[in-house]
């Protein structure tokens, strides 16, 4: 007799298992590109964030965002202490800008995104990044002067006592 063990322990090319019952193959490779997109836009987004605050930092330009952005928020307080029509009202009047806010945090993204491939880039230069950053400053100014416009068309859309209100709130939290 011949011994045949070794061949009943190798499965025979005819005998291998397809349709459902195959084994599926390993699905690792789509969740680790799926991981890999995921961190490739966490990256941008934290170089994006990190080149701006450098930026700001070292332009002295972060003070005056930062105090549009108080006043704003300051402004959005006294709102929610309104009256709920009167409330509604402004709320309305904010929201017409919507879109245009919209449209300029869209365009900061992009310049966002061209700062991180100049800094990824080969032939990098200090030119390169300043010529990126210039744009990603000029945008995110488009996106202050759209906030000021909208908190204009609100302050003067107040009564003169909201107004006045809104003054003392803002002079108390300066002090």
């Amino acid at each position: 007799m011949t011994d045949n063990s070794h061949a009943d322990n190798e499965p025979s090319p005819d005998t291998t298992p397809t349709g459902p019952e195959a084994p599926s193959k390993p699905k690792s490779g789509r969740w680790l590109r799926i991981a890999l997109v995921v961190s490739l836009a966490f990256n941008l987004l934290f170089v994006g964030f990190a080149g701006t605050r450098a930026y700001m930092h070292h332009s002295g330009r972060h003070h005056a965002a930062g105090q549009l952005g108080q006043v704003m928020s300051e402004t959005r307080r006294f709102i929610w202490s309104l009256p709920r029509e009167r409330r509604h009202e402004l709320k309305d009047l904010a929201l017409e800008s919507r879109e245009a806010f919209r449209s300029e945090r869209e365009n900061i993204e992009e310049a966002m995104r061209v700062l991180a491939e100049t800094m990824a880039a080969d032939d990098f230069t200090e030119e390169s990044l300043n010529a990126a950053l210039l744009e990603l400053e000029n945008r995110a100014g488009g996106l202050v002067s759209r906030g000021g416009e909208t908190l204009s068309l609100l302050l003067l859309s107040l009564s003169d006592e909201e107004r006045h209100d809104l003054s003392e709130r803002m002079l108390t939290r300066l002090d």
